[in-house]
């Protein structure tokens, strides 16, 4: 088979790839009217529960009743039904891939060029909730704006522009000057655990141990005012490694111990040989990510697997099961960036990634890469882990920051994806659909981060648990390295 390696940038520049932690943020599809609620959600360890959640994020309905006839009418292992990862009707699938389409006509180079450059631009995104809507936010002008972007986005009828307090440039600066000031936050005894900027509500996010009255006063003082700032309570951020033995309760079907080896594709449980890692000791069990490659060197001849810094260490040896991968490489988590890359031989590399780990198993191929910044709030994402399997949902933040040990991470993703302990350094990947008015979408996908971690924040609406994940080119850049595509 030939291999591709997709690069980001010249081959003189400094590159790198890695892999990730988790933490926590038009026209509706014909047949599937907005749920105003779902009604009792079952658990979300259940086929129902999962799915009942998935199509929440996504504005579809998703009550019990309909959920479990969806489900029952179909094969748990049928790709062609689920070409998102997950149980849609016909219509549904049409309105995801158009949706999807949306998302990188918004990202799109030139498109995103012109629409940041005009007055009092705040941000954008998919409106999932809303018949998913292209939604453009300024401070000014609405109605100009509007037929500005219109007049150049693919589906017009899906554009709204929505008038908002703040633009995108002040609530970035307002972010990086509370990341700064962690460290003295810290010291003086308030516990911040992540910032962030949440594009729809117009505000940063600020999650603390304890939110409480002298704190939020404190930090409005500081900063801006409470229309600019949200504080909110929230636990640490968990990476999602595990010590000893993989086991998955039931009556999940287990997914750890899925080999193919010795071919590596994203999605494998492969294990650490000298049970060190950069957090925990006792870490021996995380999933791998993408097959990536060094530019320096021709294709295919030094290949690795890339997946998450905080798995491991610098040389330490690593096994897929009982096959021999090879040695740590390089690891970006001490420098900001939760990747690191494992040597393998050449002739074991592939560009796959499970996808179902109880019907064969079955693959995705790589056949694309995410450049930066094209990705877009409200864009439909998976993940391939050892103990969530296949795990879809929205992505609800680009921007998330955190510290752990002193070193901070920037530009997190979170998405609205299940997580858990081992799912770390697994292959995060958004479905490859053409764009519109041609909505058929394909096995293929797109590489856009590994799992990181996940996080917990309790607002208004409730408790939320989000995947974070950092972004490929980020990691790309890291590490010096690009993912094999073909």
């Amino acid at each position: 088979m030939s291999k591709g390696w997709k690069k980001y940038v010249s081959a003189t520049a400094a590159i790198a790839g890695v892999v990730a932690l988790t933490v926590p943020s038009g026209t509706q599809a014909a047949g599937s009217p907005v749920s105003a609620g779902c009604g009792s959600l079952h658990e979300a360890a259940t086929l129902v529960g999962h799915v009942q959640r998935a199509r929440q994020a996504l504005g579809f309905r998703c009550d019990a009743g309909y959920v479990q006839s969806l489900v029952g009418s179909r094969s748990v292992h049928d790709e062609a039904q689920q070409p998102f990862g997950l149980f849609l009707s016909a219509e549904e699938n049409a309105e995801m891939a158009l949706r999807q389409g949306m998302a990188q006509a918004m990202a799109a180079k030139l498109f995103a060029a012109y629409v940041t450059s005009l007055p009092g631009f705040a941000g954008d995104y998919i409106d999932n909730q809303d018949g998913g809507k292209a939604v453009f936010l300024f401070t000014s002008a609405p109605a100009a704006r509007q037929r500005d972007v219109a007049a150049r986005f693919p589906q017009p009828d899906r554009v709204e522009v929505r008038q908002v307090a703040h633009t995108r440039a002040a609530l970035a600066d307002l972010q990086a000057r509370i990341v700064h000031d962690i460290p003295a936050l810290e010291a003086s005894g308030m516990s911040v655990n992540t910032v962030d900027t949440n594009v729809a509500a117009n505000a940063v996010v600020v999650s603390v141990a304890e939110p409480t009255p002298d704190v939020r006063s404190r930090l409005a003082s500081a900063y801006a005012g409470p229309d600019e700032l949200v504080v909110q309570q929230g636990t640490a951020p968990v990476l999602t490694t595990t010590p000893g033995v993989c086991v998955i309760p039931p009556p999940t079907s287990p997914r750890c111990g899925v080999t193919d080896a010795p071919t590596f594709k994203g999605g494998q449980e492969i294990d650490n040989v000298n049970s060190v890692s950069q957090i925990n000791p006792s870490i021996t069990i995380c999933t791998s990510g993408f097959t990536v490659g060094r530019f320096a060197f021709p294709a295919g001849t030094t290949p690795f697997v890339l997946t998450a810094g905080h798995c491991g260490t610098d040389q330490a040896q690593w096994s897929q099961q009982s096959t021999p991968m090879g040695t740590v490489q390089a690891n970006a988590f001490r420098g900001g960036v939760d990747g690191m890359i494992i040597s393998v031989p050449a002739a074991t590399t592939s560009n796959q990634v499970f996808f179902d780990y109880f019907g064969g198993p079955l693959y995705h191929t790589v056949n694309a890469v995410q450049g930066q910044d094209t990705d877009t709030v409200g864009q439909w994402v998976c993940h391939a882990g050892i103990r969530t399997g296949q795990s879809c949902g929205t992505i609800q933040s680009k921007t998330l920051s955190l510290t752990i040990s002193g070193i901070t991470y920037n530009n997190l993703r979170t998405a609205t994806t299940q997580t858990e302990e081992g799912d770390s350094g697994g292959s995060v990947y958004a479905i490859s659909c053409v764009s519109p008015p041609n909505v058929g979408c394909s096995n293929n996908v797109t590489a856009a981060g590994t799992v990181m971690g996940k996080v917990t924040i309790a607002d208004s609406s409730g408790t939320h648990t989000y995947m974070m994940y950092p972004h490929i080119y980020d990691q790309a850049v890291a590490l010096s390295v690009s993912v094999l595509t073909s």
